[in-house]
């Protein structure tokens, strides 16, 4: 509350997460922060769900939608760590955003093409992680293309950082019935991008689905395949990253 209150006074903008950030996160992520457009609140909330699923053993592999210079993908690596079985799948076209739709709003229309990064920053920072690249699954290109391509069969946390209307209904037709009871989907862009966020909306629909949805910050949202109710949330929060400064 207080990094967000600064930001409306006036100070840095970011979000500061409102947990005690042990060491090693704190370190992780400065050396991911040049390589990644997330806050640290969003990359603190999907370093801890990556643990928690790792944690609970649930199975699968994690799956990125939305690499761009790779620092939220180094974020899932780290919390993999440097010896799994899970492999990390990466989607995303690294030459920019595609061209939005009217779904996505006035704003989307002038970021066609923005937002190109090479593959070789998305090299750079999975080094300075220690995630062996030989458990990465890199698929370069449109989604329309990759995601019909040889794909996980079981997922473990789907993180779509996809922007536009298209692009996150596209990753969630395909890949949500891959993901295991109990697996966590991440939405970065619900509340900044309309088109995101129609996109959760169109799919609930055309599933019947109804997801516990979970907001982080102005932006971030999420969920856990199967979850009925969140009367845990509280206990679950207050260990390893979650656990409130004020403990």
């Amino acid at each position: 509350m207080v990094g967000l209150l600064t930001g409306i006074l006036g100070g840095p903008a970011e979000a500061t997460p409102p947990w005690r950030l042990g060491r090693r996160l704190r370190r992780l992520l400065r050396l991911v922060r040049p390589y990644t457009l997330s806050d640290r609140l969003r990359l603190a909330t999907l370093y801890g769900l990556a643990c928690e699923v790792e944690v609970d053993g649930v199975p699968g592999d994690v799956v990125e939608c939305g690499v761009y210079r790779g620092g939220s993908a180094a974020i899932l690596g780290a919390a993999l760590g440097q010896v799994t079985e899970r492999r990390l799948w990466l989607f995303d076209t690294f030459e920019g955003l595609p061209a939005p739709s009217e779904q996505d709003g006035k704003l989307a229309q002038s970021y066609e093409g923005r937002l190109a990064a090479s593959v070789e920053f998305l090299r750079e920072v999975m080094g300075k992680v220690g995630f062996p690249w030989k458990q990465l699954e890199l698929r370069k290109g449109l989604f329309q293309d990759t995601l019909r391509q040889g794909l996980p069969e079981r997922i473990a946390l789907l993180h779509i950082d996809a922007d536009w209307y298209e692009s996150t209904l596209l990753a969630l037709r395909v890949l949500y019935p891959r993901v295991s009871f109990g697996g966590v989907v991440v939405i970065d862009d619900f509340g900044y991008w309309e088109g995101a966020r129609k996109a959760f909306f169109t799919f609930c629909r055309e599933e019947g689905a109804e997801p516990l949805l979970e907001r982080v910050g102005d932006t971030q949202s999420f969920w856990r395949k199967g979850a009925e109710h969140n009367r845990g949330l509280y206990q679950q929060f207050r260990v390893g990253v979650y656990r409130p400064r004020w403990q």
